[in-house]
């Protein structure tokens, strides 16, 4: 008889003492060391976007949270860390202390993940939701 697979759960994760995993399909998957190239395209995409965070004035409307590295909720059993995300601040009033639902309005961008040893991938914008 075949054991019935046991799929981790959020409460996985926030049990997990390494920070550096991520929940993908009911995995907890341990994200790779950011290198310098991805790094770098990663801060300069965020201040390319600068622009969109506008606060519109002192009450802070219009304009967008553009974050990176940021935890996303999808279900129980999805929770991926995404290179630079972003939402509409009438979507997503303030900064989250955990982990933002992915139907508040999310854009994305992930470079995919690769296998240990691999050179690194095109520092672009490799997916997006």
């Amino acid at each position: 008889m075949m054991e019935a697979v046991q799929l981790k759960t959020v409460d996985d994760l926030l049990l997990s003492p390494d920070e550096r995993v991520e929940l993908i399909g009911g995995d907890l998957v341990r994200r790779p060391m950011t290198r310098f190239v991805h790094a770098r395209t990663q801060g300069s995409t965020r201040g390319a976007l600068h622009g969109l965070t506008r606060d519109g004035g002192a009450e802070g409307e219009g304009g967008w949270w553009i974050v990176t590295d940021v935890s996303v909720a999808y279900e129980a059993h999805e929770r991926p860390s995404h290179d630079l995300s972003g939402w509409r601040r009438e979507r997503l009033p303030g900064p989250e202390t955990t982990a933002i639902s992915a139907q508040t309005g999310l854009f994305s961008a992930r470079q995919p993940r690769h296998a240990e040893g691999q050179q690194d991938l095109d520092p672009g914008l490799a997916e997006s939701v």
